[in-house]
């Protein structure tokens, strides 16, 4: 290294803070409820302090709200795809089965996608947050502005 150059350093620790916010999510494996309320006491914490850790929360709160309204969403769905076998349990013939299991395999199909995101997207926010970059879920509905 070159003694004349001035050595730059970054002293905060807002990084870690906003990586928090997004790997706090899988806290709720553990302690229910974890995934909405760490993210939101990190970011109420530290919002006014930088604009990353404001970010990054803001983000992490609207994934998890988002993903909730999505599951419920793909829960009732999968429910009214499966009214129909239990009344039509007698009078079912094999192209009646195939044509109500089309909704029943979406709804499982969309659960999985579901659960893939809320694993693999937290990670990679955490590391555009580690890196001090800005991330945006995809697809996200946005409460929290």
């Amino acid at each position: 290294m070159d003694p004349n150059l001035p050595e730059v350093r970054i002293q905060d620790d807002f990084h870690l803070w906003a990586l928090f916010c997004h790997l706090s999510i899988f806290l709720s494996i553990v302690i229910p409820l974890a995934n909405y309320i760490v993210p939101l006491v990190l970011w109420l914490l530290k919002r006014k302090e930088s604009p990353l850790v404001d970010h990054h929360g803001k983000e992490s709160i609207n994934f998890q709200i988002s993903m909730l309204i999505y599951g419920m969403g793909i829960l009732v769905f999968l429910a009214f795809s499966i009214l129909p076998w239990i009344f039509l349990k007698s009078k079912m013939t094999l192209a009646l089965a195939g044509l109500l299991s089309l909704p029943v395999l979406a709804s499982i199909t969309a659960g999985l996608v579901l659960i893939l995101a809320g694993i693999i997207l937290p990670i990679v926010a955490g590391i555009k947050a580690f890196h001090r970059e800005d991330y945006r879920y995809p697809a996200i509905l946005r409460f929290v502005k």
